[in-house]
């Protein structure tokens, strides 16, 4: 059987217009073009897992009755979307995204609508099918306080908890319960900001433009000892990532900066992010799945019980994170940038997610 990831974010739909160049402030253009498409990061990503192939996704949310249609989109893609909860008082999430044709760089305005409505018992109910050594997926598109139930519940249940905290606001450290993440994924400016929230120091003698993404990593990873994997993407210049991982009884923290492997024909970023965060997630735990499996060890789907993590299910989960070594995260950084890479060659969020097919034949170029 294959691992089983939970995505627990928004679903939009995508009010999608192409321009000259974004929009100043006091400014009126005209726009070139328009389109309404299916969005959200959670949905994105979600359909990025399933595209991937190797997990079975299921995705946890809200959405109103205009927004049916996103879940029928996600359901053709492999979607689990029977968790999802369509609340006849919401109307469902909405992102305005202006798209430049000079640039080719975004700008997105987001209504939160149904995203914003998510109850405890919705959390509950979803958790209700989860255990041990699942992996939950998370954004910051949806109420708070439904976040810190999620990630509150999911960590008492012995579940790996991955938070891709976009958008990322200065006060994420306060908001969220850091301490419970085991995989975190930022881009350039939320390292900089989560930097700052937790106090730590840049060198006088460090460019401001241009920081030691390699040294930000080891000291975040110092500060909240639980995260085994912290990615940051940086768009063009690759990707840096820092794991740790024991080695012969020691513990230590790896790190690893991987370049952009292919030239792109950059058409539409809107998606690359999501992209890659769902290639990433689905390579690395269908990878850890293996080693686990290869090692003689339980597989990583539903634990025995179901209602927290025992003696035996602590055992299996913390086997689980000691094999989440750094070549097989190398391994998903280098997938998972591929098909971001692919992402942005087409137009649109979910309409170009790539397909795990293209991905490899990108590789084996």
């Amino acid at each position: 059987m294959r691992p089983r990831v939970l995505c627990f974010g928004s679903v939009n739909i995508d009010d999608i217009y192409a321009v000259p160049g974004i929009v100043q402030s006091g400014q009126t253009i005209a726009s070139t073009g328009f389109k309404v498409l299916a969005g959200g990061k959670g949905a994105n990503q979600s359909v990025a897992l399933a595209k991937a192939g190797g997990v079975d996704v299921v995705h946890g949310g809200k959405v109103g009755p205009d927004g049916t249609w996103v879940l029928d989109l996600m359901r053709q893609h492999g979607v689990d979307t029977s968790l999802v909860v369509v609340d006849a008082g919401q109307a469902t999430g909405r992102a305005i995204i202006q798209v430049s044709s000079s640039t080719h760089d975004n700008a997105i305005v987001l209504h939160a609508g149904a995203n914003h409505q998510i109850h405890t018992r919705d959390v509950d109910s979803a958790l209700a099918q989860f255990g041990v050594c699942d992996l939950v997926l998370l954004q910051n598109e949806i109420n708070t306080d439904a976040t810190v139930h999620l990630m509150q519940q999911c960590s008492a249940k012995g579940m790996l908890v991955c938070l891709n905290p976009a958008p990322c606001p200065s006060n994420l450290a306060q908001q969220l319960p850091l301490p419970l993440v085991d995989i975190l994924i930022l881009n350039a400016s939320e390292c900089a900001s989560l930097s700052q929230q937790l106090h730590i120091e840049t060198p006088r003698s460090q460019p401001a433009d241009s920081p030691d993404y390699e040294a930000l990593c080891s000291s975040i990873m110092s500060v909240l000892p639980r995260l085994c994997i912290l990615v940051v993407t940086l768009g063009q210049d690759g990707v840096v990532a820092a794991t740790r991982h024991t080695a012969e009884g020691t513990e230590g923290c790896h790190t690893v900066r991987l370049p952009v492997q292919r030239a792109v024909a950059v058409q539409d970023t809107t998606g690359a992010g999501d992209t890659f965060v769902g290639f990433f997630c689905s390579t690395l735990a269908e990878r850890v799945h293996s080693a686990m499996a290869g090692s003689g060890a339980n597989s990583l789907n539903h634990a025995a019980s179901l209602d927290g993590p025992g003696d035996s299910d602590a055992a299996r989960l913390a086997a689980m994170r000691r094999l989440i070594r750094p070549d097989l995260v190398a391994e998903a950084l280098a997938v998972g940038m591929l098909a971001a890479g692919l992402c942005c060659e087409a137009d649109g969020a979910m309409p170009a997610i790539p397909s795990r097919s293209q991905v490899e034949q990108a590789r084996s170029h």
